[in-house]
């Protein structure tokens, strides 16, 4: 989880003054007795209301509760508020448990409009992946790292296309601006 809560700090400092107010609403509407802590109830209540039911669970709450205080002081709430708002919430569809860090992912899901097929690593090592309808599975930087590739092939073959059509000079502008 630090990992996640130092990326949702980095996100944090580097919103504009309106989305960082936008984001300190969010953690004052949670918190319901307005004591500037979070408390497991007032956590769970805020998020089952809000249509956020997949993490409103003790579970991550506690993994959130970094200081194991039984609250979310500012720096956890808005690692709650990144994974909330970023659609980062993903969970290992063989045991449930909260997807942190590395993970693997059906590449055929990933590409289509149907939910993707997450596991974490034990899942995945203990061949939980075999009973899931397709077979090709690759870790969440691996997936990243492929599509960076066909992005700069669909990019190429593009300009390429281009080029074709509108002549080489106006080529350097499109991708500049790209």
């Amino acid at each position: 989880m630090e990992e996640i809560r130092q990326v949702a700090l980095a996100y944090f400092n580097n919103l504009s003054e309106k989305e960082k107010k936008t984001a300190r609403k969010f953690l004052e509407k949670m918190d319901a007795d307005k004591d500037r802590k979070i408390s497991l109830n007032e956590c769970l209540e805020y998020l089952k209301k809000e249509g956020f039911p997949e993490i409103s669970n003790r579970k991550i709450f506690e993994e959130l509760d970094k200081d194991n205080s039984g609250c979310l002081d500012f720096e956890e709430a808005i690692t709650l508020f990144y994974v909330s708002a970023s659609g980062r919430p993903l969970f290992c569809k063989a045991c449930q448990d909260f997807l942190k860090e590395f993970y693997f992912t059906c590449c055929e899901c990933f590409d289509s409009t149907s939910p993707t097929y997450d596991l974490c690593i034990t899942c995945f090592q203990e061949k939980k992946h075999e009973q899931h309808k397709h077979k090709v599975f690759c870790d969440n930087h691996a997936l990243l790292a492929s599509k960076k590739t066909t992005m700069k092939g669909v990019m190429k073959k593009l300009a390429s296309n281009l080029a074709v059509e509108v002549g080489i000079g106006s080529i350097s502008v499109f991708c500049t601006i790209m």
